[in-house]
């Protein structure tokens, strides 16, 4: 396996740079050890320094010492950073920029705690395996208060949720859809945290990683390459 030009390692390696700038430029209403989190992501870059130049097989790598680790930062980070949270949003009002950080924060954390499933695809090097595809149900649709072609889109599982900003015209409540879980994006002072990437699926499909070959592949393989130019 090429992993140092393995398109969900170099998605990883962008999440964990983007969860190291947010913690270092902190700025939600609830407190946090910055030292600590600082000292867990350096950690978590030289795990993926590691898995990156292992050039190991993907079975051989999917059980290593090095992702098993990685998984335990992961779910530490989360632990550490979100402790004072839930007791935070019940006395303070986020604003836009802050929603925005929160879910960025949660974005980079679900690329770090799913690569082991990531890497269950195999060997091959394909752009999509970057990138967790998930049916969820539309439970709500409303326009978009300030842009009259885009809606809002409430989505999820028993487990996640999702705010959606899409222009998709025929999307109705009710539909099971496959959701690319991408980075953040403000659309006009709304967040939007992923995209659709299907058509209606069976309702079976909910809560279910969508296998690649029903969705639309070009738009997600696209997406994925333009977040690595940029990075």
């Amino acid at each position: 396996m090429d992993t140092k030009n393995d398109y969900r390692i170099m998605l990883l390696e962008d999440a964990v740079d983007r969860l190291a700038m947010r913690i270092k430029n902190w700025g939600l209403p609830f407190p946090i050890n910055k030292g600590r989190l600082e000292s867990l992501v350096k950690d978590v870059k030289n795990t993926v320094y590691r898995i990156k130049y292992s050039f190991l097989p993907a079975n051989i790598l999917l059980n290593s010492s090095d992702v098993i680790e990685l998984e335990r930062l992961g779910k530490q980070l989360h632990r550490e950073i979100f402790e004072n949270f839930d007791a935070m949003k019940t006395r303070v009002r986020l604003t836009v920029k802050q929603k925005l950080i929160v879910a960025e924060i949660k974005y980079c954390l679900w690329m770090i705690l799913g690569f082991r499933r990531r890497l269950k695809h195999g060997d091959n090097n394909l752009p999509e395996y970057a990138v967790d595809v998930l049916g969820v149900e539309i439970l709500s649709v409303q326009k978009h208060p300030s842009a009259s072609n885009l809606k809002v889109l409430k989505a999820g599982t028993e487990k996640f949720g999702f705010i959606i900003i899409t222009n998709i015209k025929n999307i109705k409540s009710g539909e099971v859809r496959a959701v690319a879980i991408l980075p953040p994006k403000e659309f006009m002072g709304i967040i939007s945290e992923a995209m659709i990437v299907s058509e209606p699926l069976d309702k079976s499909m909910k809560g279910r990683f969508v296998p690649y070959s029903i969705i639309n592949l070009n738009e997600l393989r696209s997406k994925v390459i333009e977040l690595l130019q940029a990075h």
